[in-house]
C-alpha cells in the first residue's frame, strides 16, 4: 500500500492511500505540476463525486476536525472486513487475534460449539477441570 500527499495550492492537501500502486513516483505526463502517478490514475477513474463532499455533507457542520474524523472512520471501515476474516482463520496466530481485539473488533463472529483442547490462556486449575476450550477464550 503507498500513501500519497500532494499540495496543488497552499493550505489545499491531497491525500490518497493505493493499494494498486506501491511507490510514490512523479507521472511524466503531468508537465510543470508534478503530480503523482495515483493521482493521475484516480482523476482518470474516478466517478466524479468525492467522498468527503459527501461525508462533510451528513455530518455535523461545529466540528472542526472533520477531514481527520473522515479518514480515520474510512481506514477503520477499510480494514474492518479484513480483520473478521483473520479471526475465523485457524492459522492465525494468537499473537495476532488478541491484537485485533483489542483493537476493538466489535461484531467479532464466535464459533457456534467449544472446540476441543486444553485452554492456552486459562489458569492452570481450570486447564485441568475442563477438555474445551472457553467461548471467552476462542
Amino acid at each position: 500500500m503507498t500513501m500519497v500527499s500532494y499540495v496543488p495550492k497552499p493550505n489545499k492537501a491531497v491525500v490518497l492511500l493505493s493499494s494498486m500502486h506501491h511507490a510514490a513516483h512523479i507521472d511524466p505526463d503531468s508537465n510543470d505540476q508534478q503530480k503523482p502517478e495515483i493521482i493521475m490514475y484516480y482523476n482518470s477513474t474516478k466517478g466524479g463525486i468525492n467522498a468527503l463532499v459527501i461525508h462533510r455533507a451528513n455530518t455535523d457542520k461545529s466540528s472542526t476536525h472533520v477531514r481527520r474524523h473522515f479518514l480515520r472512520q474510512l481506514s477503520v471501515e477499510l480494514v474492518q472486513n479484513h480483520q473478521k476474516r483473520r479471526l475465523e482463520v485457524n492459522a492465525t496466530p494468537k499473537m495476532v487475534k488478541t491484537t485485533l481485539e483489542v483493537h476493538e473488533l466489535e461484531n467479532r463472529v464466535a464459533p457456534a460449539t467449544a472446540k476441543r483442547g486444553r485452554c492456552s490462556s486459562c489458569p492452570r486449575k481450570m486447564i485441568e477441570n475442563s477438555n474445551k476450550m472457553h467461548k471467552v477464550c476462542v
